[in-house]
């Protein structure tokens, strides 16, 4: 067997399994809760709100919740993380059930902050748990067919949900997200027979590790923070603009999923090539992820002139491929910044930031959706773009380019 070659190895499947289980609430979240918001209270800008509180809920506490995973042991980590999901699970029940009987809407946005808090974190303490599972070769390998697996569930994701919007209830949706949690904390237990016994917590493995872990101090990290700022800015405002922007264009915003998908599908791709590529690249991560990120935007920013939903589908086909390299090299690039001792705190920080862009674009979307969709659309493109370009042009790639790749 190949050295590259993922398939033999039991770890990465265990490890795959959990994964793909705990990322589908956050993947389902936006389009739920949207639909939710629109459910009980008749406003799009409310379920706008619902999807960016439920992102920020995530982003504000995912960092502390990865340091806590530095600071603990493998085992230890895994029981936390399990708690965490059933939580999560029983909290997403309470929600849907709300949702069912149109409770205030104040008990919606406390409801779902609790759900996004509860397993924030996780993310990032699953990634630093793949960098010691495998050896590095095999690690950038993972880490791009990871970001298209990825990808996958956020093409499943919305469809999942645009299946159970056309039954007429948003609060189904929610129960399936909850369904997901609880799967995904049996999968976590069983990662108890892939970790090793109980040893010091990662954080106190080597010399000066107090100063080391502080993954908020690392100058090398915060490209990657902001990238995954940028990154989720465009894709929660993206999301959460579709269902009015359908609506716009005279078709049924319930299939808003289906157009969502659409992104996802591309993003796979484009997952699926760069994993083929993982090792033949050369060059900065980070400096990619950004490159890769404009390409994004620009190929995305047809869609505001659009007078047909039909056309769509292109645009965000072609816009999506760029979303799992970005994506993946984000998270190759975090991982050579930052070490051992640090990466479920780096991790987590980078969740986060991702995060708090999806919860801004949200926001974003909620305050300019009912002046004109394309008007939020051109906005929630136009602001990563730009942040983008302006790290690139800081940061200065040498001569042989960011893009450089080897035979």
């Amino acid at each position: 067997m190949q050295k590259e070659n993922l398939a033999g190895n039991r770890n990465w499947w265990r490890w795959s399994a959990a994964v793909g289980l705990v990322r589908m609430p956050p993947a389902m979240a936006a389009l739920a809760l949207a639909f939710a918001g629109v459910h009980v209270t008749g406003s799009y800008g409310i379920g706008a709100a619902l999807a960016a509180s439920y992102a920020l809920g995530e982003a504000v506490s995912a960092p502390w919740r990865g340091r806590s995973l530095d600071n603990c042991a493998p085992r230890t980590g895994i029981a936390r993380m399990t708690w965490a999901l059933l939580g999560s699970a029983a909290t997403l029940s309470t929600l849907a059930w709300a949702v069912w009987d149109k409770w205030p809407v104040e008990w919606l946005f406390a409801l779902t902050a609790v759900a996004a808090i509860l397993p924030s974190g996780l993310l990032g303490g699953f990634r630093a748990m793949l960098t010691g599972l495998l050896d590095p070769v095999r690690l950038r390998v993972a880490f791009s067919w990871d970001a298209a697996i990825l990808e996958a569930e956020w093409f499943l994701a919305p469809l999942v949900v645009s299946l159970i919007l056309v039954a007429g209830q948003p609060a189904l949706a929610l129960a399936a997200m909850a369904g997901c949690a609880l799967a995904g904390a049996v999968m976590t237990r069983r990662l108890t027979g892939a970790t090793p016994e109980d040893t010091p917590p990662p954080a106190t493995t080597s010399p000066g590790a107090e100063e080391a872990r502080r993954a908020w101090g690392s100058r090398a990290a915060w490209p990657t923070y902001l990238t995954s700022l940028n990154l989720g800015l465009a894709e929660g405002g993206l999301i959460a603009v579709l269902p009015a922007l359908l609506l716009s264009l005279g078709t049924s915003s319930t299939i808003a999923g289906v157009f969502a998908a659409a992104i996802s599908a591309g993003s796979f791709l484009g997952g699926m090539t760069l994993a083929a590529l993982a090792n033949r690249l050369i060059g900065n991560a980070s400096i990619q992820a950004d490159i890769a990120l404009v390409l994004m935007g620009l190929f995305l920013l047809p869609a505001i002139a659009l007078s047909s939903a039909p056309w769509l589908v292109g645009p965000l086909v072609v816009g999506g491929l760029f979303i799992a390299p970005v994506n993946a090299l984000r998270s190759q690039a975090l991982e050579s910044a930052l070490p051992m001792q640090s990466r479920s705190e780096g991790f987590s920080i980078q969740y986060a930031a991702h995060g708090l862009g999806v919860a801004l674009g949200s926001f974003l979307v909620a305050i300019l959706v009912s002046t004109n969709p394309q008007t939020a659309l051109a906005a929630i493109l136009l602001v990563p773009i730009t942040l983008a370009v302006v790290s690139l042009t800081i940061r200065r790639p040498g001569k042989r380019g960011a893009l450089a790749a080897v035979d």
